[in-house]
This record gives C-alpha cells, structure tokens and sequence, in this order.
C-alpha cells in the first residue's frame, strides 16, 4: 500500500511543541517518508524493502543503482535527513529498510 502527496498536508513539528504527548502522537498502520519533496505512505510488507528496492521497483526512480547489494560500493547512495535536522548526510540505500526511514526525507539523483 503506498499513498503520495506533495508536502505541507501534514502538521509540522513546531505545531506540536509545547502540547501535551497524547495530542501528538497517534498510532499509525504505515510509515511515512518524503522522497525528492513527495510525501510517500507505505504499509504492509513494503515497509520492509530496502530503499533501492522501493525507489527502483515501486517508484520508478531508477537512477539509484545497486551494484554490490551489500554497501560497499557506493553506487547506490542517497541523502536523507530528519524533519528536525538541517543538513542531509548520505547513506547506502540497498543495506537500509524502509522502516528504518520514517519521517525521514530523501534525495536521489533524481532529485538533486
């Protein structure tokens, strides 16, 4: 299952500073994670995917390769960074699972 839309739909952090925990948080059946400024829903045995593998197959943003499928080689690096940091550092994309990136936004090449 996979939902996009563009970004601003949803409440930001600084909107939730300062209430109360219970107003915040709110369980979820999905991850959400931002790729090149689109927001992105995904649930079910998807959010078990590796990012290249969801970026590839899924969206359709090929420019990612995977060539060593273990880290090694560089070839499929992409920038993420959380909602509340300001600088994005680069991460290999075929080693790290779609639930490790929720909340996160990444960049491919794509999107630079």
């Amino acid at each position: 299952m996979m939902e996009s839309t563009r970004p601003g739909s949803e409440p930001t952090l600084q909107q939730f500073r300062g209430r109360p925990v219970g107003e915040c948080a709110a369980m979820r059946d999905h991850l959400i994670l931002w790729v090149n400024g689109v927001r992105h829903a995904v649930g079910g045995a998807d959010a078990l995917l590796s990012f290249s593998d969801f970026a590839r197959d899924r969206l359709g943003l090929v420019g990612t390769k995977v060539v060593c499928a273990e880290g090694d080689c560089g070839a499929c690096t992409v920038l993420v960074r959380r909602a509340d940091e300001p600088r994005h550092v680069p991460i290999d994309s075929c080693n790290r699972l779609l639930f490790q990136l929720d909340g996160w936004h990444v960049v491919t090449i794509e999107g630079l």
